[in-house]
């Protein structure tokens, strides 16, 4: 997982929405799904995802 925004995103997580991170209850999982949603973005390939997932 890139770390850059791991501090950013926990800080939101506990400080705004007052809830865990998914790693702690999925850790095999959570990194895997950062993985898999940071890829496509990295390689500017999106489209696809997003319209499986139904996002304009």
């Amino acid at each position: 997982m890139p770390r850059s925004g791991a501090g950013f995103a926990w800080a939101a997580h506990f400080g705004v929405e007052r809830n865990r991170p998914a790693i702690f209850t999925y850790p095999r999982w959570s990194p895997i799904s950062d993985y898999r949603m940071y890829c496509p973005w990295l390689s500017g390939r999106p489209g696809p995802d997003l319209r499986v997932a139904g996002v304009a």
